[in-house]
């Protein structure tokens, strides 16, 4: 096998993995609220920037 990258976690990111892995709240807990909440601003941004829709807040509730 040829590798063509490496990836590069940090020891910080294992760890916060392992928490989630150990604590077997893979689908629903602490962490998924924390990743949907940044997901959700993140995409609320791509849609203000590409059809500058102001009133996001009210259409992502």
């Amino acid at each position: 096998m040829i590798k063509l990258s490496r990836p590069n976690i940090t020891k910080e990111a294992m760890q916060e993995v392992c928490k989630v892995l150990e604590s077997g709240m893979l689908v629903q807990g602490e962490k998924v609220l924390e990743f949907e909440t940044e997901l959700k601003n993140i995409l609320m941004l791509i849609m203000y920037l590409l059809f500058q829709v102001e009133q996001l807040p009210y259409i992502w509730h």
